[in-house]
Formats: C-alpha cells, structure tokens, sequence
C-alpha cells in the first residue's frame, strides 16, 4: 500500500491551527489593529499591498510625498524570551492549558 503520512499530518496540523485558532482569537479581537492581514482569515500579503497601493496613488494624486520602510521580523519570536511571551499571554487572558501548550 502507498501510505502518505506527510499529507495526514498536514491535514491534522490544519484541523490543530483551527481549533487553537478558535480559541485564542477572542482574547485578541480588541487587540488586533484593523491593518494587520499576516495569520488574518481573508487576508494576506497581497491585501496588504493592495491597501499600501490604494495609500500611495491617494498620495501621488494629491501630489504628497510617499515614504515606505520595510522591516524583516523573521525569527523574531526565537530572539525573546519564552517567559516574557508567556507573561504577555497571560496579560492578554490566556490561561492554563492554553498558554502551557
């Protein structure tokens, strides 16, 4: 038989994010700012250009100036500390088993 575990792991790890998904977004639907699109149902790296787009032809058709600084915060969660995170969570009202997985 020709098993494929890699495809049930992904299937399973989908169903996972869902449900931890579930559960920890309510604690931040105040928190979230309305422009964030990174890890957002619905939206995505190319909504957020598309908003970014719609700010720099306003800003062009009004004849403003158009600065743009771009950050790369990759493995920016391996560079702090696990208790600080933690302590934010908790700050945040993620408690018990939440915040111990």
């Amino acid at each position: 038989t020709n098993y494929r575990p890699i495809v049930i792991l992904s299937v399973l790890g989908k169903v996972f994010k869902g449900l931890v998904l579930d559960i920890l977004q309510p604690h931040f639907k105040n928190i979230i700012i309305e422009e964030q699109h990174g890890f957002m149902a619905g939206r995505s790296t190319v909504t957020n250009l598309l908003v970014f787009q719609g700010y720099v032809l306003e800003a062009f058709s009004r004849r403003r100036q158009v600065d743009a600084v771009y950050i790369d915060f990759s493995k920016a969660f391996d560079r702090i500390s696990h208790n600080h995170l933690l302590n934010k969570l908790e700050g945040y009202g993620v408690l018990g088993t939440m915040q111990a997985w």
